[in-house]
């Protein structure tokens, strides 16, 4: 039973027992847990499950550390192998057979650093074998990729000596650039001095430049920079806005 305490009788908690303090004596009731305090309760629940688990850890010793998954080693180099990773590159990156060749030749390199009772001579014959098969399929087509490239490359205003530049990374001949962007400006009625309006709209600088912005030292050396002659870049920067909308309206 519980009883309500009288005003003068103050409760003392002990656990699962009270203590009723009252005119200097105490009177212990057992039973009494319903009288403890909720929040108290939760808290001394809490500490004890606190204290079994660090008990429980503590048994059970520290939990071993993850084991890190390092790079996977790279396969023996077979004919399927080689198409398939062939197929999977051209599927996501046009390329023409020189920069094709080099991309699947650090393949190759890695895969007999990696297993070194493999023959790389034999597979670079494989490698070639394979060129071979995807020039004869349509797969590699040296002409139509360097095409493609030179046209992307101008309409997006990039001048001869920066395309020469960025093809030469893909492992084509500067003289076979040279004559592409010499054929593609020839049927498409393309100069240096164009590409630099469609480069100078990107730059917002020459005609296209905000009105009290213009800092002639700076532009210069974004055209520098671009591959375009001094004469090339003043020419563009004195142009006048209405001529400037013609040549982009035609190239584009």
């Amino acid at each position: 039973r519980v009883h309500s305490p009288s005003p003068l009788i103050r409760p003392i908690w002990r656990g699962s027992s009270v203590v009723v303090k009252s005119s200097g004596k105490d009177c212990e009731e057992e039973g009494c847990s319903d009288m403890i305090d909720p929040v108290k309760r939760k808290m001394t629940q809490a500490s004890q499950d606190k204290a079994s688990g660090a008990k429980f850890k503590q048994e059970s010793g520290p939990k071993p550390a993850a084991k890190r998954r390092g790079p996977r080693p790279p396969k023996k180099v077979t004919e399927t192998w080689l198409h398939n990773s062939g197929l999977a590159y051209l599927q996501r990156f046009p390329s023409g057979s020189a920069h094709f060749r080099r991309i699947m030749t650090r393949k190759i390199d890695r895969s007999c650093k990696h297993h070194a009772d493999q023959d790389r001579a034999a597979c670079l014959e494989m490698l070639e074998s394979l060129i071979d098969k995807f020039r004869d399929i349509g797969l590699l087509n040296d002409e139509a990729y360097l095409k493609s490239l030179v046209s992307s490359l101008r309409r997006r205003g990039q001048s001869e000596t920066a395309i020469r530049a960025k093809l030469q990374m893909k492992s084509i001949r500067a003289s076979e650039t040279e004559t592409a962007v010499r054929a593609h400006d020839d049927e498409n009625g393309v100069s240096d001095q164009d590409t630099a309006v469609i480069f100078a709209r990107r730059k917002k600088i020459g005609p296209f430049r905000k009105s009290g912005e213009y800092q002639k030292e700076k532009e210069l050396a974004a055209f520098a920079r671009a591959g375009y002659s001094y004469e090339t870049a003043q020419r563009v920067m004195d142009m006048d806005p209405a001529e400037a909308e013609e040549i982009l309206t035609r190239l584009l």
